[in-house]
């Protein structure tokens, strides 16, 4: 069997009370199927002190735990702490295939890629995710987005090598070392994407990148709460978002779709009861879920094909 496990890496001194509804359900979900969770603060691994960015600090760390206390060629699911589960059916391994050791899956955002990530506990996967890590000390002096936005410069090198010398990866690059707001760095992003091609597997690097809405998260908001049994795992559940009341009132009409989150915009989380973690390694726990938000899985597909078209509209 499969070593599977879930990595959330805190910021030291941060409250894990505000991540209280997501983290007991991914606690839940892995007691019930016996994966292990780690929830451990950035500052465990003295190593990685020396990066002073949160984000590129918590890559770090993965690669010291896999390198130090996971076993060889288990599965490390890295998420944030506002990820919740919320179909506990759902299993990591669906996910994996004999042929990649890295996965990654886009978001509906634009061209991006989620900066979370599924990756194997081998050689090649630890030096991807140290050679990551590590581009927090060749930054360059523009908004460059941090993890994410070197996450596209780091894909873009590794799936097209040849790219480091082409023109256009060059000017990719370019775009990246002048960036200024947000809309250049999209443009970084689309940029890389254009290097990288359309598809979704490459099998010569050993990494799968899932098309929108078939990786193991999707940002809540997306579409105003609303959930299907396809889902899988939510992102962006906060405690002080959680307002499923003002969610309802909001969602009146056959609008579900979101193109951009706007802070302090509520939001709700299906599994309504708090769950109880001795009962969920046994299998007895009942995931109550409010249903009022729930969608089948067709208009799921509909929401998102329009989502889709929304986006390409806008760039």
């Amino acid at each position: 069997s499969i070593d599977v496990v879930i990595n959330i890496v805190l910021t030291e001194g941060s409250d894990k009370n505000h991540y209280q509804t997501a983290l007991n359900s991914v606690e839940c979900y892995a007691a019930l199927h016996g994966y292990q969770l780690r929830i451990e603060f950035d500052s465990k691994f003295k190593e990685c002190s020396r990066h002073r960015d949160k984000f590129f600090r918590r890559h770090c760390h993965t690669h010291f735990l896999m390198q130090r206390e996971l076993p060889e060629n288990a599965i490390v699911l890295f998420i944030d702490a506002d990820v919740g589960v919320v179909n506990p059916n759902k299993l990591i391994e669906e996910f994996l295939e004999p042929d990649f050791d890295i996965y990654l899956y886009n978001r509906f955002y634009n061209w991006e890629f989620a900066a979370q990530y599924l990756i194997k506990n081998n050689e090649r996967g630890r030096k991807w995710i140290k050679r990551w890590a590590d581009m927090e000390f060749t930054l360059p002096d523009s908004v460059h987005g941090t993890d994410n936005g070197a996450l596209h410069i780091l894909m873009m090198h590794y799936l097209a090598p040849d790219s480091t010398n082409s023109r256009l990866g060059r000017m990719c690059k370019t775009i990246w070392e002048h960036s200024r707001d947000a809309w250049d760095l999209f443009g970084t992003q689309a940029c890389t994407r254009v290097v990288i091609g359309e598809r979704n597997e490459f099998h010569d690097h050993h990494v799968k990148i899932f098309a929108k809405g078939a990786g193991w998260a999707r940002d809540a908001w997306l579409l105003k709460s609303h959930w299907s049994d396809e889902d899988f795992m939510l992102h962006s559940i906060k405690d002080e978002r959680l307002r499923a009341e003002d969610v309802l009132e909001e969602s009146h009409g056959h609008n579900l779709v979101k193109t951009t989150d706007r802070l302090g915009y509520p939001l709700s989380f299906p599994v309504i009861e708090r769950l109880n973690i001795s009962h969920c390694a046994t299998g007895e726990v009942r995931w109550t879920m409010d249903r009022r938000l729930r969608i089948s899985n067709t208009l799921r597909a509909r929401e998102f094909g329009r989502l889709t078209t929304l986006k390409l509209k806008e760039q």
